[in-house]
């Protein structure tokens, strides 16, 4: 009886702290959604990084920290490399993260990978109808295509007139 009781006492301890280290995990995401949201990239990636560490199983929590990162260093080949690879980590870790597939279609969009990007928007519609950026960012390819194929036209068109 005794040694059951102990073995209850440390799975108590055991439990406390893995509630403890959740809480502190979500507490650092929270505060790095709202860095975030007011563009301050550095100090919400700095928060996405240390909730990573308590929760490295959270492919938000990544998504987030990879994405915060190219937001405040965009120009950096080492940080896009590293973005696109936690990035699909994340897409990997749970498909139906709509957000990871719409942030690799804007860093696709951004190295100029039009067919890549439009892949992943409509990947980010399928796992959410609803995200508006993918929906809006597949309109405007769809409108500028169609622009391009009316100027394309109307210069032939003059051409053998």
């Amino acid at each position: 009886k005794a040694r059951y009781m102990g073995d209850r006492k440390g799975d108590s301890a055991r439990s406390t702290t893995n509630l403890e280290t959740i809480l502190q995990s979500e507490t650092a995401f929270q505060k790095g959604i709202v860095l975030f949201r007011v563009k301050k990239y550095n100090e919400a990636q700095k928060n996405f990084t240390e909730a990573l560490k308590l929760s490295p199983n959270e492919a938000e929590y990544l998504m987030y920290q990879a994405w915060s990162a190219y937001k405040a260093n965009h120009r950096s080949t080492e940080v896009v490399i590293n973005t696109r690879k936690k990035l699909i980590r994340a897409t990997e870790m749970s498909p139906k993260l709509s957000l990871a597939h719409l942030y690799l279609g804007y860093l696709s969009k951004d190295e100029g990978n039009e067919k890549e990007a439009q892949r992943r928007f409509e990947r980010a519609i399928l796992c959410n109808p609803n995200c508006t950026e993918a929906l809006r960012e597949l309109r405007l390819m769809s409108m500028r295509k169609e622009k391009a194929e009316k100027e394309k036209k109307g210069l032939f068109g003059k051409m053998f007139s």
